[in-house]
């Protein structure tokens, strides 16, 4: 049986956005503080995407991205549709564990898309 899930992401789990960064080659898990973007400092989790002048900033509180990427020029905005779909794919992951099932494949399809091959219990 095959079901096809879309979803929309909000980062509110500090764990899952950890687990995230580490799939993302070239980003850094810079945790937990105040972090400057260019004109403002925000409180919340960083992360360094590959090529980015200033980290992302993750409010979990309210899921909500800060970032400061001058419209493409100080980061590629790539490298955050990454992070959101490596977050989206963890947080199903650990979803998936919670009951019961195991991920036995992940496949990345040329179209961008993530396939898991899920075991149920």
């Amino acid at each position: 049986m095959s079901h096809v899930v879309t979803m929309e992401c909000t980062f509110d789990d500090p764990a899952v956005i950890e687990a995230a960064v580490e799939r993302i080659e070239g980003a850094t898990f810079l945790g937990e503080g105040s972090f400057r973007l260019f004109q403002t400092n925000r409180k919340g989790i960083g992360v360094k995407l590959k090529g980015w002048q200033f980290p992302v900033v993750i409010d979990a509180q309210d899921g909500k991205v800060h970032f400061d990427n001058y419209g493409g020029a100080w980061g590629n905005p790539a490298r955050l549709a990454e992070l959101t779909q490596a977050y989206s794919v963890a947080k199903v992951r650990k979803a998936l564990r919670a009951q019961g099932h195991v991920v036995t494949r992940e496949e990345r399809r040329v179209d961008g898309t993530v396939r898991l091959v899920v075991q149920g219990r």
